[in-house]
């Protein structure tokens, strides 16, 4: 439970996501990866990107967004997203709020962000220890933090 306020971005080199699977009552499940800025992180430490997973129905919400019109990857003119995330287990929720405004972030932060099979294989890493629910890869080989 809890509202994150994130800043998606996006590395020309690859998509702007990619499928992940994660166990969920020893079921295999698809989420999605997106590359991603904590703005918590703004006001403490330097931007880095990381890889934000989200549920599909999270995950439609956004491209619900873009298909209205939203930008949310354009490093100037891209909307920051609050992704708010109530109850828990079958029962969780998410609903993903736009920014009123364009949330502009530095191109040399999206230049550092990591590539997408490094993150996923970190979070295959943290999904064989059990530590996959609401985690962020950094790329960095850490276990993770929760978003």
């Amino acid at each position: 439970q809890g509202r994150t306020k994130v800043r998606l971005v996006h590395r020309k080199d690859q998509q702007h996501f990619t499928e992940v699977m994660s166990d969920f009552q020893g079921r295999q499940k698809a989420k999605y990866m997106i590359l991603a800025v904590n703005m918590a992180d703004a006001d403490t430490e330097e931007l880095s990107v990381k890889g934000l997973v989200l549920p599909k129905t999270a995950f439609r919400s956004i491209v619900q967004l873009l298909n209205e019109g939203y930008d949310l990857w354009d490093p100037e003119e891209g909307h920051g997203l609050t992704i708010i995330r109530s109850g828990s287990g079958l029962e969780t929720s998410y609903s993903i709020l736009p920014s009123q405004k364009a949330a502009p972030i530095d191109p040399a932060v999206i230049d550092r962000a990591p590539l997408f099979d490094k993150l996923k294989e970190e979070y295959a890493q943290l999904r064989e220890r059990g530590d996959s629910n609401n985690k962020k890869s950094n790329g960095e080989g850490g276990s993770g933090e929760d978003w």
